[in-house]
């Protein structure tokens, strides 16, 4: 069974939550889905040879949400030892063959290798080992960060709220006279004759409908996703909401028509101020969401930042700067005071305290010495130290609280 994570784009509440998880579940090869509201990420556990997917994101698109498939890292090594053609085709499908590896690309001539992976089924390390046993080396050139698609990310959720924000705004600045208009009369506000209820109805009724249309059209997207999902069988909270609105838009439409006809005074029967307050709340609480949201992944970011980009290893009895992706299961790493521990271990020698604040809030150092655990990102104050490495990648206490 392999592993694999989507972002899903749509979702606004639980419903939707349990629409794409059953959505995911009867795709074939696909054995179980789980989804996470808050970081809007869809899990699933499949069947390789039977899985598409394709045929997933076709299913969640059927159910009324997007699934954006996971773009893969790609990372250049440089190679050394290869003199032929054979070189390069060997090294090829010898990494090509690795679980996670999406496509390697060696070039005799630059004697270098990009590979595209999975960065969450296999790390830097897998990949140079393959090399070696191959009978050749690679050495990261390059490593690409996650900086510009959290940085495009951010730009992604700052455009959302914007044009929340400016929905809102438009919203509003209908709704209030709205409201005012409707429901003024019944607390005994008066109107000017030309728009009273009780003597031109059709006046009264005609300046509700000028005012909610625009609120409707800077709303259209409620209405769209809404009502997409419900003729898909997968009905959510925009479905909701769309066809409460438009159920009250079209009846009180009907009744301004009959105003306008002759057929009588229809006044009564007007529910204009429900679709614009509704539509307006929603697009608040949408609105607060987004930012909530914003402020969670900005938290999430700074925890990524905690994490060093190189760590010093001992290996063969002599120090060596490496990136952190190249960090291997048993690597002797050495951390000197103020810096942070690239990753999980177990001090080996030396004797510290640790500032584990980012992960517990406590304030005070805790003292560490031979045979005690460390966490990654949290700060070494005093001693030097060299601790052993347990939990590299995406199995160290950061990455799983990020996940």
């Amino acid at each position: 069974m392999e592993n694999k994570s989507f972002a899903i784009e749509g979702m606004t509440c639980a419903s939707c939550l349990q629409t794409v998880e059953k959505a995911a579940k009867k795709v074939r090869g696909v054995t179980q889905a789980s989804v996470n509201l808050a970081t809007e990420k869809l899990s699933i556990e499949y069947d390789e040879p039977t899985f598409s997917v394709e045929n997933l994101q076709k299913a969640v698109d059927n159910s009324g949400y997007e699934l954006i498939a996971q773009e893969g890292t790609t990372q250049t090594f440089a190679i050394e030892g290869m003199t032929c053609a054979s070189c390069a085709q060997t090294i090829e499908k010898a990494v090509g063959k690795l679980s996670g590896v999406d496509k390697a690309s060696v070039n005799l001539a630059t004697e270098k290798m990009q590979v595209s992976y999975n960065p969450s089924a296999i790390s830097v390390s897998d990949v140079t080992g393959a090399v070696s046993n191959s009978g050749y080396a690679a050495v990261l050139e390059t490593t690409e960060t996650q900086d510009n698609s959290r940085a495009e990310k951010r730009e992604k959720k700052e455009k959302r709220m914007k044009q929340l924000s400016n929905r809102f705004g438009i919203s509003i600045i209908f709704t209030i006279p709205l409201l005012i208009i409707s429901m003024g009369p019944m607390v005994g506000m008066p109107l000017p004759n030309i728009v009273d209820p009780m003597i031109n109805a059709f006046n009264f009724s005609l300046l509700q409908l000028i005012l909610t249309l625009p609120i409707m059209v800077v709303s259209w997207e409620y209405f769209q996703k809404g009502f997409k999902t419900l003729f898909k069988g997968h009905p959510n909270m925009d479905s909701l909401i769309a066809l409460g609105t438009a159920a009250a838009f079209v009846y009180s439409l009907a009744a301004t028509i009959g105003a306008g006809l002759g057929y009588g005074n229809f006044s009564d029967l007007l529910y204009y101020e429900v679709t614009g307050v509704i539509l307006t709340l929603h697009t608040l609480g949408l609105f607060l969401e987004e930012r909530s949201k914003g402020q969670m992944s900005s938290a999430i970011e700074k925890l990524v930042n905690l994490v060093p980009k190189t760590a010093r290893v001992i290996r063969n009895g002599v120090e060596q700067e490496i990136t952190v992706d190249e960090v291997a299961l048993g690597d002797v790493i050495r951390v000197r005071p103020g810096e942070s521990m690239p990753v999980d271990g177990v001090v080996v020698e030396g004797r510290t305290s640790v500032d584990e604040s980012m992960l517990t809030g406590e304030s005070i150092p805790v003292e560490k010495e031979s045979g005690d655990e460390v966490i990654g990102a949290s700060i070494n104050k005093n001693g030097s130290i060299d601790y052993r490495a347990t939990r590299v990648g995406s199995d160290t206490t950061l990455s799983q609280i990020i996940n």
